[in-house]
């Protein structure tokens, strides 16, 4: 049978490398749909310090919009060969960490900030 492909493996990962680059158009959407969520964001944090004025406070939903734009992003990722994944998922782990280490010293700042404003 000839329309069968002898490297088919329906057990292989997906697919985890980077995204694809040059963007597409569902990408870019994505990267609108981020940016307007850490403006929306940034904008909430700056409502609820009283940095900004109280019409503000509603844009907490932006931060649900940044997610989801950066899922449009990752719509189209990078294979990465076979003798690179082990390297690669090292790489991932380390950035992984360091991310969660950013947003929990970032999330207990901005918490004892807005304690710290309210309180005055």
């Amino acid at each position: 049978m000839s329309y069968r492909q002898s490297t088919y493996d329906p057990l292989a990962p997906a697919a985890n490398g980077p995204p694809l680059k040059p963007f597409n158009w569902v990408q870019w959407c994505g990267v609108a749909m981020a940016a307007l969520g850490v403006v929306g964001s940034l904008l909430w944090l700056g409502a609820v310090t009283g940095l900004v004025p109280a019409w503000g406070k509603d844009f907490v939903r932006f931060g649900l919009i940044g997610t989801f734009g950066i899922i449009l992003i990752n719509t189209r990722r990078a294979d990465v060969p076979p003798e690179e994944r082990v390297a690669y998922r090292a790489k991932q782990r380390r950035q992984s960490i360091i991310m969660l280490v950013i947003i929990g010293v970032a999330s207990v700042a901005a918490f004892i900030f807005a304690f710290l404003s309210k309180g005055a």
